[in-house]
């Protein structure tokens, strides 16, 4: 007797079809036309008929499964545990829940909170911590656009994490273990006797291969001249790859090695505690031993305390950062909480505090009030990239934890530059300078998606939405001095692109280029060779789609793919009043210290500086006279000066971006700046993927 044929569901061809087309007012509301010879309805119509022979065969048991399940009958019978029984019986009242949707929120909490307390975070030290503070959150970018949405694309999650580091535009300083060093003077402040307590916290990672090998220690941080007491040190042990703390009154020494190696190419937190008549060394933020301080003659001194070194022998090789010198004991629990953190430098007890995070120059700055700035010797600045380690650190961690209809991505993102321009009116007796400098510290806090506090506090641009002139309108007039704002404009592409073909195969006069969008026909560019004298063409038409620019003239040589091209500013003359004075018809962007180029229309371009605008007249005197007065319609053009602070960066994770403001004062005297910040942003993408059925 055959088995009764499940009915697994009982719904039909008709019923399938007409369920579909009751959904199309509600997913697709512009799709209005349901008759059977719409494309849409046929399509529908063959899917239904496939769902109705994938349920009918479901519904079939084959022979073959019915002996199987006979065999089963032979078997042992299974006993039902109870906990077995009960995580049944959840498993079914979970499967008839609702759950919501994954959201960026869960990916967040991934990331902020549970990959921190995780090993491998740890082992990268400061590079391997995320803060709430550096997250920017609910911001979904498109996949193949370089633009942010406000809305979340179908199907894809995505959060924009900083490692706290680089959002913090950190800089390391590098030794290279031959004669590189950083000197801090001598203060009493940094000098220890024997009954004063002390803290010294310092950020290392160490090169495996130290430049000086035949050393026994290489010195990471010590306080010394080579002779006498010192009040404290700290060593790598070459043989052993250990740390090493000491300090000693010349006859004396204590001194604690680390139980671990920290050679492993990771940065490690270094501690040094004197608590009365004990030492302590802590390492990562853990205990790692405790000896007696067996000093008992005078362990001050008067030499500076050295950092990699100091001379030309026992040098350290590797990258130091966050230097700390405290009075006082600071316990376990507070060490371990700081570490990660910045400090502003006035915390009590805190007598020194060099992040070395510069950049450049050397000079390493003392945060605290103390003021007891360092020299660099040779050391050089480096600034980390968003390592191939990490990222691959947090990608195991988030695959172990995503759903199974879920392909993850952690990338380094590409950026959009930004340009904002603006005019100010100022009240009569406001100072230009502070207006400037106010100009400035608004736009930055303002735009900065990650160090600014106003960005946090709710008062800044949130990073991924659109920019309203509206709020920069708002921003600026604000500014004590400011009477008026005229004329913001917003640019988000760069006027500086490339060659993208080498011209050979095309005339003379056109070159193809990265991006049109910016160029206009009339417009001037300067083309800027490497190995040759800067060369200025007229656009006479664009052909976007080919990304095509042709020019008024043929180009002097064959320029290569990458050259650069920039669109500059240009005018004409409308009125020749001598070979130093003129009128021209677009005067707005022109100010004092311009520097322009004259293109006549017979003769030799000349470059000048203009000394004055009369913006009323549209006048421009120059510094220097012309060798000949201009004709009308002769070609004034702005030189690109900023061309090279604007180019973009070559390291992936460096993100430059640009505010050019331009502040104008009741005499019509325009003051130029720029705001220049550095970001690095890592995003973490979630496209969720649906099972057919």
């Amino acid at each position: 007797m055959p088995l009764p044929l499940p009915n697994l569901d009982d719904r039909t061809y008709a019923d399938l079809l007409e369920e579909a087309v009751a959904l199309i007012p509600k997913e697709y509301p512009d799709w209005t036309d349901h008759n059977p010879t719409d494309p849409g309805i046929i399509l529908i119509e063959m899917l239904a008929w496939l769902t109705e022979m994938v349920i009918y065969r479901t519904n079939q048991i084959p022979d073959e499964n019915q002996k199987m399940f006979l065999k089963l009958l032979n078997g042992p019978e299974w006993q039902l545990e109870g906990d077995l029984e009960a995580a049944l019986q959840q498993t079914i009242v979970d499967l008839r829940q609702r759950y919501r949707a994954v959201s960026s929120e869960d990916f967040e909490q991934l990331v902020l909170q549970d990959w921190l307390e995780t090993p491998t975070a740890k082992a990268f030290g400061p590079f391997g911590v995320i803060t709430r503070a550096k997250c920017v959150s609910q911001r979904n970018l498109a996949l193949t656009e370089l633009t942010a949405r406000e809305e979340p694309a179908p199907g894809h999650i995505s959060v924009l994490v900083v490692p706290q580091t680089l959002a913090d535009n950190y800089s390391l300083l590098s030794f290279d273990g031959q004669d590189d060093y950083l000197e801090i003077p001598h203060s009493d402040q940094l000098n220890f006797a024997n009954d004063q307590d002390f803290t010294i916290e310092v950020w290392v990672r160490v090169n495996k291969v130290q430049a000086r090998t035949q050393e026994t220690h290489n010195f990471i941080l010590d306080k010394g001249s080579g002779s006498g007491g010192f009040p404290y040190g700290i060593r790598y042990e070459n043989q052993s790859g250990k740390i090493q703390v000491t300090r000693s009154d010349g006859t004396n020494y204590a001194t604690i090695s680390s139980t671990k190696a920290i050679n492993d190419d990771n940065f490690h937190h270094v501690a040094l505690v004197k608590d009365s008549s004990t030492l302590y060394l802590y390492l990562d933020g853990a205990l790692e031993g405790f000896t007696e301080d067996t000093n008992s003659d005078n362990t001050i001194n008067t030499s500076s305390i050295y950092l990699g070194g100091g001379g030309n022998q026992s040098n350290f090789k590797g990258t130091i950062t966050q230097l700390r010198i405290w009075q006082g004991v600071r316990l376990e629990a507070e060490i371990k909480q700081e570490m990660n953190e910045y400090l502003q430098g006035t915390e009590k007890g805190l007598v020194g505090y060099w992040n070395l995070d510069e950049g450049s120059g050397t000079i390493a700055n003392d945060k605290t009030p103390n003021q007891n700035h360092g020299t660099i010797q040779g050391a050089s600045w480096y600034q980390p990239n968003i390592s191939a380690s990490l990222l691959r650190g947090l990608w195991s961690f988030l695959d172990e934890r995503r759903l199974l209809t879920v392909r993850h991505h952690v990338v380094t993102p590409d950026y959009l530059p930004l340009r904002v321009w603006a005019r100010l009116y100022l009240v009569a007796g406001s100072n230009a300078q502070q207006v400037q400098d106010q100009a400035n510290q608004e736009a930055q806090a303002f735009f900065h998606p990650v160090n600014s506090q106003s960005y946090w506090d709710g008062q800044g641009w949130p990073f991924g939405r659109s920019i309203y002139v509206s709020e920069l309108y708002q921003l600026l007039d604000r500014i004590p001095g400011v009477d008026y704002v005229e004329d913001i404009m917003i640019h988000t592409h760069d006027l500086t692109t490339t060659i993208l073909t080498e011209p050979t195969s095309r005339p003379q006069t056109q070159i193809t280029v990265k991006d049109t969008t910016d160029f206009a026909v009339g417009d001037t560019i300067q083309i800027d060779p490497s190995n040759s004298d800067q060369e200025y063409y007229t656009i006479i038409s664009i052909e976007p789609g080919l990304k095509l620019l042709t020019l008024s003239s043929a180009l002097n040589e064959a320029y290569g793919v990458g050259t650069m091209v920039v669109c500059c500013l240009s005018s004409e003359i409308s009125t020749s009043i001598s070979n130093q004075e003129f009128s021209v018809d677009q005067v707005r962007e022109l100010a004092p210290g311009d520097t322009v180029r004259i293109i006549p229309t017979n003769g030799n371009p000349e470059n000048r500086e203009i000394e004055s605008v009369d913006h009323s007249s549209s006048i421009i005197t120059l510094k220097e006279p012309l060798s000949q007065t201009p004709a009308i319609g002769t070609k004034v053009v702005q030189l690109a000066t900023w061309r090279e602070e604007r180019s973009k960066p070559k390291e992936i994770g460096q993100f430059i971006q640009k505010e050019l403001i331009r502040v104008k004062l009741r005499d019509y005297e325009l003051v130029n700046f720029n705001v220049e910040m550095n970001l690095v942003i890592m995003e973490y993408i979630a496209e969720e993927w649906q099972l057919s059925s």
